[in-house]
């Protein structure tokens, strides 16, 4: 899968694993706000050119659209600091424009695969912010897992969380996140 700010679409990679299912129909499921995080994921990829859009990616975009609630880690998580923990992974090159397409890595893949599996358990038609946040706490070794990890996620509030989030209903954006990238757009 590539995702492209301008056109958010999937390109035409082979996707070993992912069937065609998979494909056509995860990104409708996503609620408004999901769609927002892997728009503001690639674009937080692309800022430190990454040439990967990566689960820290995802997770950046996850603070900027439906920040984590502070009753479920230890220590908070900002932007900046997310930032500049993420370079014990990539360290930053020069900005890639966000015309360019961005491949997924496997591990962002398997987040977003295992965020409609929660979705499925939890019976809700859409894969909302939280869905993936469980998601990016629990698939083993990725960047977010250890990030979450170390800022000491209790994934049995996110869970209890999930167990009253509505099952039908249309998860909101963030429209002050999606202003905020208008300048690195063009």
């Amino acid at each position: 899968m590539r995702l492209s700010p301008r056109t958010l679409h999937w390109g035409t990679e082979d996707l070993t694993g992912w069937t065609a299912h998979n494909k056509s129909t995860m990104i409708e499921r996503f609620s408004t706000a999901s769609r927002q995080v892997l728009f503001v994921a690639r674009v937080e990829a692309g800022r430190v050119g990454s040439p990967l859009i990566d689960t820290e990616h995802a997770l950046l975009g996850i603070l900027r659209v439906a920040p984590v609630p502070p009753e479920l880690i230890a220590q908070p998580l900002s932007v900046e600091s997310l930032r500049e923990y993420a370079t014990r992974w990539h360290t930053p090159t020069a900005k890639l424009p966000t015309s360019l397409d961005l491949p997924m890595s496997e591990d962002t893949k398997a987040v977003f695969d295992k965020a409609e599996s929660v979705a499925n358990v939890y019976q809700s038609d859409l894969v909302r912010t939280e869905h993936l946040l469980l998601a990016l706490a629990t698939v083993s070794e990725s960047h977010s897992a250890v990030t979450l990890k170390e800022a000491g996620i209790s994934l049995d509030r996110l869970q209890a969380m999930l167990s009253g989030l509505p099952q039908k209903e249309q998860q909101a954006g963030n429209s002050s996140a999606m202003q905020d990238l208008l300048p690195e757009m063009f």
